[in-house]
């Protein structure tokens, strides 16, 4: 715990909006509220434990600390004592919690090569792990045994020799803008992001700050430190003015072309952490710098005309960008031998829109749409298999008509179709699909990810206190669901479980950046389910049938500890899972974590979504939305 001052006083800031109370207690007057990162000064004598929680007398009333048993934390130490020791974590993320142990609840991460600060009275041996208190929470320094270490006594580090560098001019410069570059706290990838500079922003810089760090080159301005150009040249944000008006985009000199043949975002830099402009469809071709190839975050990327895009995953695991030339030509139907008649077949469209390609091949060029009911005529010689789907030509290109598993099907007999019931279609208000009128609403799922049993603690999808917190604390870790929680978690702290599909479709990819250690992705129809964080992930191909009791991976223990389930209506809105799970389950999962401030954020000024199924559809990369967005 924090040392105590010879005042007799201690100091807290507030690590969410907290009530004030007049006396310690639940059912004490509320007085007002204390915003996030408002500091207050308690009397350390005043400790009390009342209703749950621990209690502190303040100049203004009385406020909780935490509960009882540390899994919800109102209050952290504002100030560090003289015990103050300095830490570098090491070159994998590091877990924040609320309290220390496993049991405490997951607040954030400390990057790689994170320096910061920990109170030297706060050192706790607990679940086998060395546990210190910081600004953000607390995390674990390493194992007992000293098997595991995950951040070093900066101390104990040999300092790095000084580089040579240049007498800095005197005086200041002049920069403007050219792509929207952040101001940070300190000159490194590290140091703390302040806020962007959109593109024509004009700075006026400290001649004599110029500092080399993390392969860019760094200045001083009024609002903190921005990143000039990387080192290498790859990479520029801020050049010299030339006139009074603003600074012109690089020039494409030299270009290459491609061709789309997955949805693909273009941004504002190259990075995932790059702010979304909007998105290319398959089809379109564009023309790229081709002196702008830069490899940010796993991927490749080129600049264009309206930003970046990303060519291909490193790994191979996905591309996005063709060159046509290495495409191969669509394919025409066979022509039928002379005096042999086609033996043509008629297929309908589902109750959902199926692609029409131009070859029979997932990086065909997207052509269009079969609308959901429209007929087709294909040609009965034209059957074909390829990257896990069966594929008939028509009149307008290439569909595929169902999985090679069976698990998924697009294209059906019509006499076939006629005999399902009727399943209207979804409904759209403001661009937005009505969650109601989805399809397999309250049966895309047959069973959990892991047993109910197994569900020791929960985050309920939307609004969420935890997401809240997240962005307050400046994580972003949510910028891509509009800041609010993306989807549900089922959390276990106290063993690993295997994690299971509870659900039919195929299966898409595993990847390692978003949901780390690794994100498991299966197709179900209109929905892309991502199955986030797990250890031991399956050896799955592309296109292998997913079925509910198919075993993904293990609920990672001593890490992430839980499941993040998250579904992706036609990759474009971010909806609740519990509106897809069987009414039984719902209920019970709601009945077992009862929703309330614990779960669901609210204040004097914002009220909305605070029920579990009373959540919005979010937009993939859509605008802030909830709580912090502007009122």
């Amino acid at each position: 715990m924090a040392g105590q001052t010879p005042q007799g006083i201690r100091v807290f800031r507030a690590r969410q909006q907290v009530r004030v109370r007049r006396a310690p207690g639940l059912r004490a007057e509320h007085l007002r509220w204390l915003a996030a990162g408002e500091q207050i000064t308690v009397d350390a004598a005043s400790r009390t434990e009342a209703d749950g929680y621990v209690w502190w007398q303040h100049g203004g009333g009385w406020t909780a600390e935490r509960t009882l048993d540390g899994v919800e934390v109102y209050l952290i130490d504002a100030g560090l004592t003289a015990e103050t020791v300095r830490f570098r974590v090491g070159e994998a993320p590091v877990r924040v919690r609320a309290a220390p142990g496993f049991g405490g609840e997951p607040v954030g991460w400390l990057t790689p090569g994170t320096v910061f600060a920990a109170n030297g009275a706060s050192r706790t041996a607990l679940d086998g792990h060395i546990w210190w208190q910081h600004a953000g929470g607390w995390s674990a320094e390493r194992t007992l045994d000293g098997a595991a270490v995950y951040f070093v006594l900066l101390e104990a580090e040999a300092p790095a020799p000084a580089a040579e560098t240049p007498a800095p001019p005197a005086g200041t410069r002049d920069f403007v803008v050219v792509q929207q570059v952040r101001v940070r706290a300190a000159p490194g990838l590290q140091g703390g992001h302040l806020r962007w500079l959109p593109r024509d922003t004009r700075l006026t810089v400290d001649a004599a700050s110029r500092t080399e760090a993390d392969g860019y080159v760094w200045w001083r301005h009024a609002e903190g430190w921005s990143a000039e150009r990387r080192l290498d040249g790859g990479e520029i944000y801020l050049q010299e003015p030339t006139g009074e008006g603003p600074a012109p985009a690089p020039p494409i000199l030299l270009v290459r072309t491609f061709a789309i043949v997955e949805s693909v975002r273009v941004r504002q830099a190259p990075g995932l952490n790059a702010t979304p402009v909007r998105w290319l469809e398959p089809g379109q071709t564009i023309n790229v710098d081709a002196t702008s190839r830069t490899e940010a975050d796993g991927y490749v990327w080129w600049r264009h005309a309206e930003g970046w895009s990303a060519e291909r995953a490193l790994d191979g695991s996905a591309t996005y960008l063709l060159d046509p030339a290495t495409l191969p030509p669509a394919t025409p139907p066979e022509a039928p031998p002379p005096g042999e008649q086609p033996a043509a077949r008629t297929f309908q469209a589902g109750h959902q829109q199926v692609r029409i390609r131009d070859i029979p091949a997932l990086r065909g060029v997207h052509l269009g749409w079969l609308l959901p009911g429209e007929q087709i005529t294909v040609r009965g010689s034209s059957r074909t298999v390829a990257d896990g789907y069966v594929w008939w030509a028509h009149e307008r290109g290439w569909s595929a008509e169902c999985s090679v598993s069976g698990a998924e099907r697009y294209l059906f007999d019509p006499a076939e179709f006629a005999n399902r019931p009727p399943v209207p279609g979804p409904r759209f208000e403001e661009g937005l699909p009505l969650p109601e009128t989805l399809p397999l609403l309250d049966n895309l799922f047959s069973r959990p990810p892991i047993p109910l049993e197994k569900t020791h603690w929960w985050q309920y999808f939307g609004n969420n206190v935890f997401a809240y917190n997240l962005w307050a604390g400046g994580a972003r870790s949510y910028a891509y669901a509009q800041g609010l929680h993306g989807g549900v978690d089922f959390g276990n702290s106290q063993e690993a479980v295997p994690v299971v599909a509870g659900l039919n479709g195929v299966f898409i990819k595993r990847e390692t950046r978003y949901t780390l250690p690794n994100g498991m992705w299966v197709k179900a129809g209109d929905y892309t389910v991502i199955f986030g964080h797990l250890a031991n992930p399956a050896p799955l191909a592309p296109g292998a049938a997913i079925t509910p009791d198919t075993v993904l991976g293990t609920l990672e223990l001593g890490g992430q500890n839980h499941v993040h389930v998250e579904i992706r209506y036609r990759d474009r809105w971010i909806v609740n899972p519990l509106l897809f799970m069987p009414p039984a389950l719902r209920e019970s999962l709601i009945a077992k974590f009862p929703p309330g401030p614990r779960y669901f954020y609210r204040d004097e000024a914002w009220n909305r979504w605070v029920t579990p199924l009373d959540q919005p559809v979010l937009i993939l990369s859509g605008p802030l939305i909830g709580p912090h967005a502007p009122r």
